[in-house]
């Protein structure tokens, strides 16, 4: 019989604990959820691919609904489905290391789901604060839209560059030093901004309060600083190298 304790323990070695101990409200309660959730799928022939594409309909619906929610309650349904991706995104790689069942496609796929989530969802809580006029809005709603676009936009860009470095300078390390990064504001960045951490429990108070304008516009602030200071340190460190 499979237990949480088994799935934790192949899960999550010393090294991937390492790595994401740092992510406290993904640490500490998303994959501990994902432990439990991933016991049901070990007992089926699904793989850890159709998980993810799984998790990636879950982010789709959740988007679809997210253009005409215009309530809290729907707004509380479109936050569950984005939550379900994050979950279900961490069952998909638990199951691969319990099974051992890696591939470079599932890698792709995997990559795919979370640039799809870090764009529709900055983008989709901006369609809600035009949707769910917020208590504090200062701006013409339908501008929440372009802000909440841009900030899903700014979120990806400095990872797209950081992959194109990674394939054309493979023996090239000096990329990885903004994640290498182990500072308390570095710490504390990470928290706030982790699609899978901070960033889920800030949207769903956001959408509690009826404060997604808010929410929309401190990360779009946040991701375009975050943008601008990463570019700068990855291609600093690359040209000191060339």
């Amino acid at each position: 019989m499979i237990t949480y304790k088994d799935i934790e323990a192949k899960a999550m070695p010393p090294e991937k604990k390492e790595q994401c101990k740092d992510d406290w409200f993904s640490y500490y309660i998303g994959r501990k959820i994902t432990y439990i959730m991933t016991i049901p799928f070990l007992y089926t022939k699904l793989t850890p691919n159709h998980v993810t594409c799984l998790s990636i309909i879950c982010l789709l619906i959740g988007f679809g609904l997210n253009c005409f929610a215009a309530s809290t309650c729907m707004m509380v349904v479109v936050w569950t489905l984005y939550f379900m991706w994050s979950l279900l995104d961490g069952v998909d790689g638990n199951m691969a290391r319990y099974r051992r069942q890696f591939s470079k496609m599932g890698d792709i796929y995997d990559t795919m789901g979370g640039y799809a989530a870090y764009v529709f969802m900055y983008f989709g809580f901006g369609i809600g604060a035009w949707l769910v006029p917020g208590r504090l809005s200062l701006i013409p709603g339908e501008y929440y839209i372009i802000i909440g676009a841009f900030s899903g936009i700014s979120s990806i860009f400095p990872r797209l560059i950081y992959q194109k470095i990674k394939a054309s300078f493979p023996d090239n390390k000096k990329a990885d030093n903004v994640r290498k990064n182990k500072s308390f504001i570095r710490i504390l960045e990470m928290n706030i901004t982790s699609i899978a951490g901070g960033t889920m429990v800030l949207s769903l108070v956001a959408v509690l309060t009826r404060l997604m304008d808010v929410f929309t516009i401190f990360y779009a602030l946040l991701n375009v600083a975050k943008m601008v200071l990463s570019l700068y340190i990855i291609f600093r460190d690359m040209e000191s190298e060339t």
